[in-house]
């Protein structure tokens, strides 16, 4: 995989190197935690790690994969667990965030999951603003941000024509992987798992391909920013439709020269997600861990 993190990390240094110093006030980036090797930089919420492990009955499975410095764990893992990884918040909207702040370290990493739902509200009318100034408030703190607006963060905003598609409005009405690019993160997180079922071209159901739409966000906010990473989700069971874990890797296959890597979702049935399956459905996880060749 492209390894954009390496790039941002370097010249991250090379701004110490030379003595930049950031004006009080101004947006200043993060270190990253990242090492920015060739290999796969996972997403993943720490309920995940505990349900992949009790399908498996052991922990190895998720050390294998997770307990590295390229993982981002959203959440509380089991302690011990995976103590290399990248221990991340989660925060739905801006005012929370802030709040926070006094209880964050430098070097934190962050995620703002902003979606057309009430836990974001008023953030998702005002998408770019709220994620500038997410991200400026974040960076002012040395505090790393992962951007992951979803698809229907459209829905609330002018821009949206009820007569396309929904990646329509995503990506040409609305441009929305332009308005994360434009708010410099750390990282930019398509949430494509809605796609994972489309495989190919012209598939029942389908209005376009995962790869097509993965390939199309990351294009255009790398237009931007040439560095700027970008990661895919994909899920167990998105809209509460079960996957299997050979679709996942097929869409990992597919895209894996245009992303750093992936949110490895997990869902079970909550307020945030009211369609989810109870349980999760942590086999389709494991079984995609085992085709992309993690042991356990």
């Amino acid at each position: 995989m492209r390894s954009k993190l390496l790039v941002r990390l370097a010249r991250l240094l090379a701004g110490v190197a030379i003595g930049l110093v950031a004006l009080p006030g101004t947006a200043q980036a993060a270190t990253s935690g990242w090492t920015g090797t060739s290999d796969v930089h996972w997403m993943i919420d720490a309920n995940a790690l505990t349900l992949i492990s009790g399908y498996t009955g052991n922990n190895t499975l998720v050390v294998n994969a997770f307990n590295n410095n390229r993982t981002n764990v959203m959440g509380t893992p089991t302690a011990g667990l995976v103590p290399s990884a990248l221990t991340t918040k989660t925060y739905e909207n801006y005012a929370a965030f802030q709040s926070a702040l006094p209880n964050l370290a430098a070097g934190t990493w962050v995620v703002y999951d902003l979606e057309s739902w009430s836990m974001s509200d008023p953030d998702n009318t005002y998408p770019a603003t709220y994620m500038t100034e997410f991200v400026n408030l974040a960076h002012q703190n040395s505090i790393n941000v992962i951007l992951a607006p979803a698809l229907d963060l459209v829905k609330t905003m002018s821009c949206d024509n009820t007569a396309d598609k929904g990646y329509q409005n995503y990506l040409t009405n609305c441009q929305i992987p332009t308005l994360v690019a434009n708010a410099s993160p750390d990282a930019y997180e398509i949430q494509s798992q809605y796609f994972e079922a489309c495989t190919a071209p012209g598939m029942t159901g389908c209005a376009t391909t995962y790869l097509s739409f993965v390939q199309a966000a990351a294009s255009q906010a790398q237009s931007i920013d040439t560095s700027l990473p970008a990661l895919a989700g994909l899920s167990t069971n998105p809209g509460g439709v079960v996957s299997t874990g050979a679709t996942l890797d097929t869409d990992a296959q597919a895209t894996q020269n245009v992303v750093e890597g992936y949110w490895l979702n997990v869902p079970e049935q909550s307020t945030y997600c009211p369609s989810c399956v109870v349980g999760g459905a942590p086999n389709v996880a494991v079984d995609f861990l085992h085709d992309l060749g993690y042991q356990g």
